[in-house]
């Protein structure tokens, strides 16, 4: 029997955002850091970026649709 269902990656709610950091890893280049979903709220990710738990970020980002889709 084949696959036909792939789960969705992208979060269906307002209340489902979650914010990550890519960071520049040198020689292995950027990718997004480890984030514990449970942790990735904004004021959690500024204080991660001001007290410097990430080496050499590049952007961060949230999950949230653009607004001009939002209703």
């Amino acid at each position: 029997m084949g696959r036909n269902w792939t789960p969705s990656i992208v979060p269906n709610g307002d209340d489902q955002n979650f914010y990550i950091v890519v960071n520049n890893y040198g020689k292995l280049g950027p990718a997004f850091a480890e984030t514990d979903l449970g942790e990735a709220y904004l004021e959690t990710t500024i204080s991660d970026l001001m007290y410097g738990q990430y080496s050499d970020p590049v952007r961060a980002g949230n999950s949230a649709p653009p607004r001009s889709r939002r209703a």
